[in-house]
């Protein structure tokens, strides 16, 4: 059963962060000292403690990470950010040089955001965020699982909304997931497929007025058009270098010097900044 729901221009949590099956995967390897604590403050543990006990921290648990709890209340502001991040995403790859990814013209511009990119740096923001709230610190592990979870099924909603065709304005008003390519095989962190990501640096731009969503679109057609065919031309060995150099945990710092000189030689001079360092 589905956890979440998208509606509109935010989520909704629909049902439990948290199913029997995880909890279990959870209890039989993670959560043994939790277990243990739970048989301590188990009365009468000689008669079926270890079950009770274990019935107890699920209890425990359920209460915790439930759908209208204040755990949830929270992941579901962080999960708001997704499109968002997507922004983020994309403004360290076009920092960063990667030419093939990002296509200027004039005021406006195009990035590519691989799916790996964008589910990799906000699982990593959501665990920064959210694994030491107070309600969840006694279920370590379990926490994880609930947000890792999260992150892959409300990655995979927004994506398909926007499959759909329907662009999805960013909170600053300057820019836009105008469309996705859902079967480019990138293979960056195990995941296919990217987000193409539209932005103005006009300052008297307002995406959020539908008339002038409507005219920005339109404009970026070609440039939308262009990126895709170039790079339908990529070579699998360019798609690879470039999916290597995004797999590495800060942008260009290679495993090996060979290695490092092929990914640089690829997508040109850039920084060393941690993508889910952008805020």
């Amino acid at each position: 059963m589905a956890m979440l729901k998208w509606k509109r221009t935010e989520f909704a949590v629909t049902g439990e962060l948290m199913t029997r099956a995880m909890f279990d995967r959870w209890a039989d390897e993670d959560g043994r000292a939790a277990l243990r604590d739970a048989a301590r403050r188990t009365p009468n543990r000689w008669f079926f403690g270890n079950s009770r006990a274990r019935g107890l921290l699920h209890k425990e648990a359920k209460q915790v990470f439930a759908s209208r709890g204040t755990f949830a209340g929270m992941l579901k502001k962080q999960l708001d950010q997704l499109p968002l991040r997507v922004r983020g995403c994309a403004i360290v790859i076009r920092r960063s040089g990667y030419a093939t990814l990002n296509t200027v013209d004039g005021n406006r511009g195009l990035c590519v955001v691989p799916r790996g990119v964008l589910q990799k740096d906000f699982k990593a923001q959501l665990m920064r965020d959210l694994i030491d709230f107070p309600q969840v610190r006694s279920f370590s592990g379990l926490t994880e699982r609930v947000i890792t979870g999260a992150v892959v099924e409300a990655e995979a909603i927004l994506f398909d909304f926007l499959a759909k065709g329907n662009p999805l304005v960013d909170a600053t008003g300057r820019g836009l997931i105008i469309d996705v390519d859902r079967d480019f095989r990138w293979k960056v962190n195990g995941a296919d497929g990217h987000y193409y990501y539209a932005y103005s640096t006009e300052e008297r731009v307002d995406l959020a007025a539908k008339k002038e969503t409507k005219k920005f679109i339109a404009s970026m057609q070609e440039s939308l058009k262009g990126q895709s065919v170039y790079l339908k031309r990529l070579s699998g060995g360019e798609v690879a270098d470039i999916a290597e150099a995004l797999q590495l945990r800060r942008i260009l710092e290679a495993g090996s010097e060979s290695t490092g000189a092929r990914v640089r030689s690829r997508i040109g001079g850039a920084g060393s900044e941690l993508v889910s360092e952008i805020r």
